[in-house]
C-alpha cells in the first residue's frame, strides 16, 4: 500500500476539479447540449479500451515481475496501442462526421473522443510507473491535467463559448496531460525503446493480452453501454437526466482504482493464495469505508444533493436513477478487487467467462428497461450487472484458492451508515450542516465500533490510507 496515498490525493484532487467543470456545465449547458456532451465522453470512455486492451494488467504484471524489461514491455504496449486506436478512433471519427455533419456539435463531440486516445497513452505511462512503483511524479502530471482542463472548460463556458469551445478546452487539457505524464515517466527511469520491438515481440505480447483485452472491453463498456443505448434508443435530453446522477456515482470510483493499483504490483510480484486473500481483504474493507456512507446519503437524500450540485431542474428528474445507482461504486469496487486477484494468478479464462455473462446481462436488461423506465432502467440495468459480475468473480477466485471474504469487510461500515441513516432521515437541519453532522456520526462509529469489534479491519484501513513511500 506504499504508493497509495499519493495516489489518492491525486485522484480526488483531479475528481474534484473534473467534477467542478460538470457542474458548471450542467448550469450554462441546455439539457439537448448537456445530453451530447455526456454522449461524447461516454463515447470516448468505450472507444478508450480498445487501445487499452488489457495492456495495463500485463505490463503492469510484467513490469512487476520483471523490472528489466519494463523499458520493452512500455515500448511494445505503446506500439501496440498507436495501431489498435488508429483503427477504432478513425472508425469512430469517419461515423461522427457522417451523423453530424460539420456542425459545432459535431466537432465539439470529435474532440471530446479524441482526447480520449490521448488519455489512453497518459494511462499507459502511469502503468509503467506503477510497475515502478513510483507513482509520485505521475501524481503530479495527473493533478495538472485535471486542473488545466477544469480551468479551461469553466473559462470557455463562462465565457460564452458553448459546447464547442468546452469539447476544444477537453482536447487542449488532454494534450497538457500527455506532455506531463511524458516528462514523469522519464523522471522514474522508464524509457522507449523502439530498437527493442520486433514482430515476434509484439506477437507474443498480443498472445499474453488477447483473452486480457477482450475482457477489458467487455468490461469497459458495462458502465457505459447504457449511456450509449439511451441516447440512441430515447435522446440527449434523457441522458442528460440519467448522465448527472452518473456523474456524481463516476466521481468517486476513484477509490478503486487507486486500491487496485496498490494491490496488484503486491499480489502479481506474491501471487501466494493466503497473502493474496489478505490483500483483497484490505482493499474491500477500505473500499466499504468510503463507499456504504456514500450509497447511504445518495439513497437518502437524492433530491437534496442533486439540487444542490447540479440544479434544481433536475432535483426531480434525476433523484430515482441516482438512488438505482447507488450501490453500483460498492459493488463494482468489490467486483474489480477479485478482478484483479484472478489476473494476479494469469486466471484469464475465468476473467473471459464472467465479463461475457455481466455483458449479457447488462445489454439484456438495458434493451428491456430503457425503453420502458428510460434512465432508471439503465441505472436498475447497470447495479444488478454488476452485483452479477461480484457473484460471479468471488466463485471464480474461489475455485483457484483464494477466499476473501465479502461480509466481514462490510459488517463495521455497514453498522455505521445505518446511525447515518438515521441521523439524516430524523434530524431537520440544512443540507450542509446535515452532511457534516452525519458524516461525524458515522466516522466516530465506525472507529468505537472496529476497535471494540475487529481492531485487525482499523489496522488494515490504516495501513491503506496512512502515507507511505512514494
Amino acid at each position: 500500500m506504499a504508493n497509495a496515498a499519493a495516489g489518492m490525493a491525486a485522484e480526488l484532487l483531479g475528481k474534484m476539479a473534473t467534477f467542478a467543470w460538470v457542474l458548471v456545465a450542467t448550469r450554462l449547458l441546455d439539457q439537448a447540449e448537456f445530453g451530447a456532451l455526456s454522449f461524447a465522453m461516454a463515447l470516448g470512455a468505450l472507444l478508450l479500451y480498445v487501445p487499452g486492451w488489457g495492456f495495463d494488467i500485463v505490463l503492469i504484471h510484467r513490469g512487476s515481475s520483471h523490472p528489466g524489461r519494463l523499458d520493452r514491455y512500455f515500448t511494445e504496449t505503446l506500439t501496440l496501442q498507436l495501431g489498435l486506436g488508429l483503427l477504432a478512433y478513425g472508425t469512430a471519427l469517419a461515423l461522427l462526421g457522417s451523423t453530424y455533419g460539420g456542425t459545432a456539435t459535431g466537432i465539439a463531440v470529435a474532440a471530446v473522443v479524441l482526447s480520449t486516445a490521448l488519455d489512453i497513452l497518459s494511462l499507459t505511462m502511469r502503468d509503467a510507473a506503477i510497475a515502478r512503483q513510483r507513482q509520485a511524479g505521475m501524481a503530479g502530471a495527473l493533478v495538472v491535467q485535471r486542473v488545466v482542463t477544469a480551468v479551461l472548460v469553466i473559462s470557455a463556458l463562462t465565457s460564452g463559448g458553448g459546447l464547442l469551445w468546452t469539447g476544444v478546452a477537453i482536447l487542449t487539457g488532454s494534450v497538457v496531460g500527455l506532455l506531463g505524464h511524458s516528462v514523469a515517466v522519464h523522471r522514474v527511469g522508464v524509457r522507449l525503446r523502439p530498437g527493442q520491438v520486433t514482430p515476434s515481440g509484439l506477437r507474443a505480447m498480443l498472445d499474453a493480452t488477447w483473452l486480457v483485452g477482450i475482457t477489458a472491453l467487455i468490461l469497459g463498456s458495462l458502465p457505459r453501454l447504457g449511456s450509449v443505448l439511451i441516447q440512441a434508443i430515447r435522446g440527449e435530453a434523457e441522458l442528460a437526466t440519467y448522465a448527472v446522477a452518473f456523474r456524481l456515482v463516476e466521481t468517486v470510483l476513484f477509490v478503486a482504482w487507486v486500491l487496485r493499483d496498490a494491490i496488484f504490483p503486491v499480489l502479481s510480484a506474491h501471487p501466494d493464495d493466503a497473502r493474496a486473500g489478505r490483500v483483497l481483504q484490505t482493499a474491500m474493507t477500505a473500499a466499504a469505508v468510503v463507499y456504504l456512507p456514500f450509497a447511504t446519503v445518495c439513497t437518502v437524500l437524492a433530491p437534496e444533493v442533486i439540487g444542490l450540485l447540479f440544479g434544481q431542474q433536475y432535483a426531480d428528474q434525476s433523484a430515482l436513477t441516482l438512488v438505482l445507482l447507488a450501490p453500483t461504486p460498492l459493488l463494482f469496487g468489490l467486483a474489480y478487487f477479485l478482478l484483479a486477484g484472478l489476473a494476479a494468478h494469469a486466471r484469464n479464462a475465468a476473467m473471459l467467462w464472467t465479463a461475457a455473462v455481466a455483458l449479457v446481462v447488462n445489454l439484456g436488461l438495458n434493451l428491456v428497461l430503457i425503453p420502458l423506465l428510460g434512465s432508471e432502467g439503465a441505472a436498475l440495468a447497470t447495479s444488478v450487472t454488476y452485483l452479477a459480475q461480484l457473484v460471479l468473480l468471488w466463485t471464480a477466485l474461489r475455485r483457484v484458492g483464494v477466499r476473501p471474504g465479502l461480509l466481514g469487510p462490510l459488517a463495521i461500515p455497514g453498522a455505521a451508515a445505518l446511525l447515518l441513516a438515521l441521523v439524516l432521515l430524523s434530524v431537520p437541519a440544512p443540507l450542509p450542516v446535515l452532511l457534516a453532522l452525519g458524516g461525524g456520526v458515522y466516522i466516530a462509529s465506525a472507529y468505537w465500533l472496529a476497535r471494540r469489534w475487529a481492531p485487525d479491519q482499523l489496522r488494515m484501513v490504516r495501513e491503506t490510507f496512512g502515507p507511505g513511500e512514494a
